[in-house]
């Protein structure tokens, strides 16, 4: 009983250190670095022959490198989880339902409009059987990405608007990525007030962002951008300050690195 104690304590403490580094790495910009641990913990699942552990590795891979533009590989990622998660016991359905989600996101961005409406057709039939009911929110936030991705902004804010009200009731602890969709929602409509209202939260989030560091740096260049546009030079700076310091060893190439230097350069004459 002891050694097994051991053993578990042991495995605990290797998963925290492995989740911090991973979170670390998101908030530093540094995606290279952070497929590579995720590649690594996916060998590792499959050494031991733990599917579940597998495909929830291959899933919040494909969700990582989709924000970071790799579309392709994410969608080659969102593929094996999905694949593997279809072997789980479907009692345990959060991988699965995960793994639709991260699927359907991906085929939004692709505009694979026939795809995207058979995943999230599916992810709403095995959402409904789940006993646990915070997970229904997934439903409308799949559906408020298919509604942006079709421009029809009005229908992604109400959509969105209604995954928050059914995710948790303490505010801190909504998803940044979620957040960050009824940002952008709102800045797409040209209400710029509003959209820089919800990326202020993003900052303030807490167990919210915990996985998602790079949206909790970007929110400071979307911040930026915004304070640009309606004339506040002062606080645009500030923001693009912030996030460079941020994300000074960030991964080269990355777009908004690249434009929030041009803009401070411009901003500074």
């Amino acid at each position: 009983m002891k050694g097994d104690w051991e053993e578990a304590e042991k495995l605990l403490s290797e998963y925290r250190n492995w989740s911090r580094l991973k979170n670390l790495r998101l908030f530093q910009g540094k995606y290279g670095e952070v497929v590579e641990i995720y590649e690594s913990r996916i060998q590792a699942a499959k050494d031991s022959q733990n599917i579940r552990s597998e495909a929830s590795w291959h899933q919040q891979l494909a969700s990582i490198v989709l924000r970071a533009g790799m579309i392709q590989k994410a969608l080659n990622e969102a593929n094996k989880a999905l694949a593997l998660a279809r072997q789980v016991d479907l009692f345990q359905t959060r991988v699965l339902r995960d793994s639709l989600f991260t699927l359907g996101l991906i085929q939004c961005r692709m505009k694979e409009w026939q795809d995207v409406e058979k995943t999230a057709s599916e992810l709403r039939s095995l959402v409904e059987n789940d006993k646990q009911q915070h997970s229904v929110y997934v439903n409308d936030f799949l559906a408020g990405l298919i509604a942006y991705e079709r421009q029809n902004y009005k229908d992604a804010l109400g959509y969105f608007n209604k995954a928050l009200s059914l995710q948790w009731n303490a505010p801190g602890t909504y998803r940044a990525d979620l957040v960050e969709y009824l940002a952008k929602t709102y800045e797409r409509m040209g209400e710029t007030d509003k959209a820089r209202e919800e990326y202020e939260k993003i900052p303030n989030l807490t167990t919210g962002r915990l996985s998602y560091g790079d949206i909790y740096v970007k929110s400071f260049y979307n911040l930026g951008r915004i304070n640009e546009q309606q004339g506040n030079s002062a606080k645009a700076i500030k923001h693009y300050e912030k996030f460079l310091t941020l994300w000074k060893d960030a991964d080269p190439g990355i777009a908004e690195v690249e434009d929030a230097r041009k803009r401070l350069n411009e901003l500074r004459k």
